[in-house]
C-alpha cells in the first residue's frame, strides 16, 4: 500500500460530522484489549531496564573518575614534574673551564743551571670546579712557536687524581727547565698551561722581576722540561 491508496481509504470513510459515521467500540479497560500487554507486565519489563541503565551510568562515571589524573578518589596518582632542576653543586662540581680559574706564576728563578717557576691556579668566584692533576705546560717564543713542552707522567706514572678547585683554596704546579743548548729563542718567551679536557693552552701571567727563563747549556744532552702534578698549596 502506498500513500495514494491510504489517502483514498481515508476519503472513503465518513467523518464524525458526516452522515453514516459509526464510532468504533473500544474495550472497557486497557487490560481487556488482547493485542496490548497489561500495565503490570509493562511495568515489570520497564522498571528493571531503567534500573540497569542507571547502574551502567554510575559504573561508567566511577571508572572515568578513577582514570582521570588528579581526580578525587583516583586510583592512579598523577605524575608530578619537578619545577626545580638539580644545580651543579647538588650533582657535583663541573669541569673547570679555561675562563673560570685565575692563573699566574712567580718570577722565573734559577739555581744550579736550571730555571723554574711555580704556577698558581685559583677560583676567584662562582661555584667550585674539578680538574685532573695532569697539567701540560709549554714555553713559546715571540712568534708563537713552541720551544719546549712537558706534562706530568713524562718518564713516570701519573696518580690519576682529580682535585676540586673551590673558593679559598690555591693549587699550583712546579715548572723546571734545564740544559738548553739550542739557538736562542726569539724573546719575549711566554708560558702557558692546559688542564686535561681543554682544547687550547691558556697564557700564564708571570710576575716581573725574574731572570731570563732560558737555562744555560750544560753539555750535549737534550733539554729537560719537567712539570709537576696539580696539588694544593699550603
Amino acid at each position: 500500500m502506498n500513500n495514494d491508496d491510504l489517502e483514498r481509504q481515508l476519503r472513503a470513510q465518513a467523518g464524525p460530522r458526516e452522515a453514516g459515521y459509526q464510532p468504533a467500540v473500544l474495550p472497557a479497560t486497557i487490560e481487556g484489549e488482547p493485542s496490548r500487554p497489561s500495565r503490570t507486565l509493562r511495568l515489570a519489563v520497564l522498571v528493571p531496564a531503567a534500573l540497569a541503565g542507571v547502574a551502567v551510568v554510575l559504573v561508567a562515571g566511577l571508572l572515568l573518575s578513577q582514570n582521570t589524573p588528579g581526580a578525587v578518589g583516583s586510583g592512579v596518582s598523577p605524575t608530578i614534574t619537578p619545577s626545580v632542576q638539580p644545580t651543579a653543586s647538588e650533582s657535583g662540581p663541573t669541569a673547570c673551564l679555561p675562563s673560570h680559574p685565575m692563573i699566574w706564576a712567580d718570577p722565573w728563578g734559577g739555581a744550579a743551571g736550571s730555571r723554574g717557576t711555580v704556577v698558581y691556579i685559583r677560583v676567584p668566584d662562582g661555584p667550585p670546579c674539578q680538574a685532573s692533576v695532569e697539567v701540560t705546560a709549554r714555553v713559546t717564543d715571540r712568534n708563537g712557536a713552541t720551544v719546549v713542552v712537558g706534562r706530568p707522567g713524562d718518564g713516570r706514572a701519573l696518580s690519576g687524581k682529580v682535585e676540586v678547585l673551590e673558593l679559598g683554596k690555591t693549587f699550583g704546579i712546579t715548572v723546571l727547565w734545564s740544559n738548553w743548548c739550542g739557538d736562542e729563542p726569539a724573546s719575549p718567551l711566554r708560558l702557558s698551561i692546559r688542564l686535561a679536557g681543554w682544547t687550547d693552552f691558556v697564557p700564564v701571567m708571570v710576575a716581573a722581576g725574574g731572570i731570563d727563563p732560558v737555562p744555560p747549556c750544560n753539555g750535549g744532552n737534550e733539554t729537560v722540561f719537567s712539570v709537576s702534578e696539580l696539588q694544593p698549596v699550603p
